[in-house]
């Protein structure tokens, strides 16, 4: 094994996260979900998004994440972008996007549309799409629905 000192959470299976300390079945399979419904993490702080935060200092320096250049080993169905996905040249920015706009996408109502605008201007913009289910009413699920219609572009970032 390549990396035998830490567990890498993109490719871990639940049992292989059940031998981490305090992590039992449950904790596992919510890690699994939340990496297939993000496509992977990115930096081992993405585990805190998830339902188990709690976890993270005790399991963090057992842990590591795969670069996203080696991906073959994400979930496949998290990563793939059917061309029907990809012909809106990636949806609308979530950092600039108006609560109208935000409404067209699939899956967005009144109330997340106001979420998302009251999140980014409390917090500022968006880092990433997986920040989404920060806001108020964006589950893992929701994310996962919406996550080809739109995109994060961050001004003055470079």
């Amino acid at each position: 094994m390549v990396n035998q000192e830490r567990l890498n959470i993109n490719t871990a299976t639940e049992e292989e996260l059940m031998a981490l300390p305090g992590v039992n079945r449950p904790v596992a399979q919510s890690i699994v979900e939340h990496r297939d419904c993000i496509g992977g993490f990115k930096k081992v702080e993405d585990l805190s998004l998830c339902d188990s935060a709690t976890k993270l200092e005790i399991i963090k320096v057992e842990i590591c994440v795969s670069s996203r250049t080696s991906s073959s080993q994400h979930s496949p169905s998290s990563l793939r972008r059917d061309p029907e996905h990809m012909s809106s040249c990636s949806g609308m920015n979530i950092n600039t996007t108006t609560p109208p706009q935000l409404r067209s996408i699939r899956g967005i109502t009144e109330k997340i549309a106001r979420n998302i605008v009251a999140y980014r201007t409390q917090h500022g913009p968006f880092k990433s799409i997986e920040d989404l289910v920060r806001v108020e009413h964006i589950n893992c699920s929701l994310l996962d629905k919406i996550r080809f219609q739109v995109f994060v572009e961050r001004e003055g970032l470079r």
